[in-house]
This record gives structure tokens, C-alpha cells and sequence, in this order.
């Protein structure tokens, strides 16, 4: 299995490399005259016990790979330079990350691994080596890595007197998700304060339900009605804000307005949950004229929003979101373009487009829903055929523009960043039915995100939202309590955000395309030349988190 073993100078003696293709292998042990190498059954991280001074690695035609990673001797760490990037392994001696290069994936102006443990002192070190996960193509095109490190001192071996060596591909799984250090690692990463453990195949939604206080499942009809206050002063006042203030002003307004009108939203969503009242009917009426506002038909909404529930992040049956499928993105050059900008620049508004393709064809609804779907529907289109004309005839085209569009876009900003934020990123999952597990789902699979208070209080705190998927009978207003009880018991498995640039950067620039192995994989990876819109966010964003 390891062929074309090469040798250059006294310093160098043996080269050790390692393509890892993610399949499951339960022991590799490799022995030379004073080197051994050994991984354990968990595949998680290897031990090197190396006497040499340099590392340097050859390339084997034709191999691909997941992840790599490569041997620390004496101290230096090699590098593979990848079509995309450049991949190293992390040392770790006694402990303690090593110095100098360590490990992850080198930039273009970093091409020297250098770090390790060697000492002065000591030229013979154990180093325990983390496997960094990498995606990359192996090809011809001589060595990688030039350089090493002596002591205190770097060194370079010329090319010609350096011997090369094949990869040698071992079956190893890469770094696992359970590791607390690796999920310290991605939350840095994607923008995260915690990316939780994988709970359990044994625990069971009903499990974490019943860990929750009775309390937060009792409806409080004053609370109910305080929300409606709020929501229908806050709106009142942004829309005396518009009035008053100056056009350079008017975006603020427009924000506030956009944000107040949400939590209009928020009601009506409680009473599509049966969580606002004990009375079903004013359930109904009020869900309703909350959602007229934004020309949103109540019930056709409810009834797809009770299977976004029942089937989350399940592919091909959550009815909020789903990432887009590789047959679809390459079927056509124009949709391939609009979902590019659909899921990268105007994801924020993408909501529009679930708004109006779902909720008005009544060929989407089952028999003995369509009535009730048919009276939504007329209230909305009576709203528009009364609403819109008084607003125009009042205040002008300019009017509508300002006090109901302009609005009505902010609200769908929120829709869809709530949306997205609570159900979208890197390390969360969407799976076939048969692999669905509804724990997992709901409490692994939903984030909660903190954002700044004024907008928690008019959106009535619909961003604290693990809770509400354990549980849709919890009304807003007890939320919060559910989510600390949440903390209490089961916070080791929660993921949560606070909302950051980093955080908005990851999901409008890697979360794109289906792949069963990575979750992900984003549109300048599968159509480069035509992810133009990609590539420049990930330019201009800020990546602050």
C-alpha cells in the first residue's frame, strides 16, 4: 500500500502522508526504523513519535479526497497544496497547540506549515495530530512543501534533491462533531456563541416537552392583548414617523414601521397555533385581520406553516425553507441565475416569492381545506380592493409607496432573516424521512438568535424560537421562560447565535446547494462563472461576529 518511498540529504529520512476519505477504518498502524504512527478506531486524531527534523510531501496522481491530514516530525508541519487551497493537520505536543504554523488551511501568502514542538532540548516529542477537514483533488505537479524546521531555524531543501513519496489513502471518518474543540471551532466559524452536541437517537420530543414547566403552556389573556397593544402602537407611531420626517430620515422609519408591522405577524401566527386565546373563533377573526395588513391569507398560511412544524428541515416536505437541489440549479441558465440571486443577494426578501407561490393556488390545499382557504383569500383581496385605493386617494402613488410598500418590504425582511437564521447553516442538516428524527430537528435543528431588544419586543420575541418547535402550543409571551427551563436541561444540545455579520455572511454565501455528505455546498463551487453575485458579498460583507 505505501510505494515509492524517497530519501534526500541527512536531515530528511522519512516522509509520511495521508489522504483521508472520510470511510470508516478501524486501525492503521504504520512502523519504520524510527517512526510510528497509529490511529485509533475512532478515526478521530493520530500519534506521531518521530526523531527528523523536516516533513516534506509528494503528490499522488488521480486521488481525491475529503480531508487530509500530515505528520508533525521534529516540529515542522507539511502542507499539501490543493487546487483551491492549501490543508495542513494541527499539532497539539503535551496539550498545547504547537507554534508557528499549526494547522487549518494556508493562504496563498502562507505556504510554509513551519510550527511544531521541536526544542533545543528536547528533539524527541509526542504530538497528537487533529484531522482538518478539506476538500481537494490530488494531482501531478511535483512537490508541495519546500521548507522545514530545524531548532529555531528555518531551512529549505532544494526541489531537485527532494524525494517523493505516495499518498497513502487510509479509510478514516474526519474530526466528529462531538468533539467540544471542533465545535468550538465551527461556531467561531460560522458566527455561533454554541453549536450544540448531537442529541441523542433515544431522546425523544415528547421527552423534552415534558421536561418543560406546565406554566409556559397556560394562555394569559391579558398578555395576549398586551401584545396587540404594542403591535398596533408601534405601528401607529412609525406611521406618524413616515408622515413627519424628512426623506433622509425616511429609511428609519420605514425600518421601524417594517419591524413594528411584524409583530402583527407574530399575533396572528399564536393564533394559527391556538396559543393566543382559549376561544377559537376570536383565534380566528384576530389571525386574520392581523395578517391583512400584509396582504397575507391566514389560513392557507396556517395550514402550510402547521407541516413546516410537523416536518422540519425534513427534505422535500418542510414548507418554509429548503436548500435548492443540484437537478433543479443545472436544469435551466435563467433559473440557475435567479435562484443565485434568490439565495445570495435578495435571500432577505425571499419570502415574497414563498408568499405568493404557496398561499393562492388552491390546487396546494386538500378538498376539506379549500373552503376556509377561499374565505382568506377574500379578505385579502378585499383589503387590496379597498385598502389600496383609500391610501392612494389620500396621500397619491407616492403615499402607497411610502406608508404601505416600503413597510411591507421591511416586514418581509424579517420574515425571511428570522426564517433563514432559525433553521439555516453550515452544520445543520436537512433529511430524508427515513433518517428524520423530530428531536433532533426541533431542538439540534432550530437556533435561537439574539438580536437588540426593540426589535425582540415589537416581534414579540419570535426569534427566541427553540422553544416554539418543541412546542407551538408555548405562547410568545412565554417563551422566554421555555427557553431558560431549555438551558437548564438540554443546553449542552442548543444552538445559539447572536445575530452577527459573520453569522448573515454564512448563510447568504455557503448555505446553496443540497449535499448529503457536507449539508452544503455553495453556488461559487458549482457554477463559479456564473456566481458572480457570490463571490462579491463574499467581498463587501463585514465579517465581524
Amino acid at each position: 500500500m505505501l510505494g515509492n518511498i524517497g530519501y534526500s540529504g541527512s536531515f530528511l529520512s522519512i516522509v509520511v502522508a495521508i489522504a483521508v476519505f472520510g470511510i470508516r477504518h478501524d486501525c492503521f498502524l504504520f512502523h519504520s526504523n524510527n517512526s510510528r504512527v497509529e490511529y485509533n478506531n475512532s478515526g478521530q486524531h493520530g500519534r506521531a513519535e518521530e526523531r527528523n527534523h523536516g516533513v516534506v510531501v509528494g503528490e499522488e496522481p488521480e486521488q481525491s479526497a475529503d480531508s487530509a491530514v500530515v505528520f508533525v516530525h521534529g516540529g515542522a508541519t507539511a502542507a499539501a497544496r490543493t487546487e483551491k487551497r492549501m490543508c495542513s493537520a494541527a499539532a497539539v505536543c503535551r496539550g498545547r497547540r504547537s507554534g508557528g504554523g499549526g494547522g487549518g488551511c494556508f493562504t496563498k501568502e502562507n505556504e510554509e506549515g513551519g510550527g511544531g514542538c521541536f526544542t533545543k532540548e528536547n528533539e524527541e516529542r509526542f504530538c497528537f495530530v487533529f484531522l482538518i477537514p478539506c476538500s481537494f483533488n490530488l494531482k501531478g505537479g511535483g512537490l508541495i512543501h519546500k521548507g522545514f524546521v530545524y531548532r529555531s531555524q528555518r531551512q529549505f531543501i532544494p526541489r531537485s534533491k527532494v524525494g517523493v513519496i505516495r499518498a497513502v489513502a487510509i479509510p478514516l471518518e474526519p474530526a466528529p462533531v462531538e468533539s467540544a474543540e471542533y465545535r468550538k471551532e465551527l461556531a467561531e466559524r460560522y458566527g455561533f456563541n454554541q453549536i450544540g452536541e448531537p442529541l441523542p437517537d433515544t431522546v425523544t420530543l415528547k421527552d423534552v416537552i415534558t421536561s418543560l414547566p406546565k406554566k409556559v403552556f397556560e394562555i394569559d389573556d391579558v398578555k395576549a392583548w398586551k401584545t396587540v397593544l404594542i403591535s398596533a402602537t408601534s405601528y401607529a407611531l412609525g406611521l406618524l414617523m413616515i408622515s413627519k420626517a424628512p426623506w433622509y430620515l425616511l429609511p428609519l422609519a420605514w425600518a421601524w414601521t417594517g419591524t413594528a408591522v411584524t409583530g402583527f405577524f407574530v399575533i396572528g401566527h399564536d393564533c394559527a397555533h391556538k396559543s393566543f386565546s382559549t376561544n377559537k373563533l376570536v383565534e380566528d377573526i384576530v389571525g386574520t385581520l392581523a395578517f391583512l395588513p400584509l396582504i397575507y391569507p391566514y389560513e392557507p398560511w396556517r395550514f402550510k406553516h402547521d407541516k413546516h412544524h410537523a416536518k422540519t428541515n425534513m427534505l422535500k416536505e418542510d414548507t418554509a425553507w429548503q436548500p435548492v437541489w443540484k437537478d433543479e440549479f443545472e436544469s435551466n441558465p435563467l433559473l440557475r441565475k435567479a435562484i443565485i440571486n434568490g439565495y445570495g443577494p435578495l435571500r432577505c426578501w425571499m419570502s415574497i416569492a414563498h408568499w405568493l407561490v404557496v398561499h393562492f393556488d388552491l390546487t396546494k390545499f386538500r378538498p376539506n381545506e379549500v373552503k376556509r382557504v377561499k374565505i382568506s383569500l377574500a379578505c385579502v383581496f378585499a383589503f387590496i380592493a379597498i385598502g389600496w385605493p383609500l391610501i392612494i386617494y389620500k396621500t397619491g402613488i407616492m403615499g402607497w409607496i411610502k406608508f404601505w410598500l416600503m413597510p411591507w418590504l421591511g416586514y418581509h425582511f424579517w420574515m425571511s432573516t428570522f426564517t433563514m437564521v432559525h433553521h439555516t447553516a453550515p452544520h445543520i442538516p436537512f433529511k430524508y424521512s427515513e433518517e428524520w428524527n423530530a428531536a433532533q430537528a426541533q431542538l439540534n435543528g432550530t437556533v435561537h438568535c439574539a438580536y437588540p431588544q426593540w426589535i425582540e419586543i415589537l416581534c414579540h420575541d419570535i426569534n427566541v424560537h427553540i422553544p416554539h418547535h418543541i412546542s407551538p402550543k408555548i405562547p410568545s409571551y412565554n417563551l422566554r421562560a421555555a427557553h431558560k427551563s431549555l438551558q437548564e436541561n438540554w443546553g449542552k444540545y442548543l444552538n445559539e447565535a447572536s445575530w452577527n455579520w459573520r453569522l448573515m455572511k454564512t448563510i447568504l454565501t455557503v448555505c446553496h446547494v443540497y449535499d448529503k455528505e457536507q449539508n452544503y455546498v455553495s453556488f461559487d463551487e458549482v457554477a463559479p462563472e456564473e456566481s458572480g453575485s457570490i463571490k462579491f458579498l463574499k467581498k463587501v460583507m463585514p465579517d465581524y461576529a
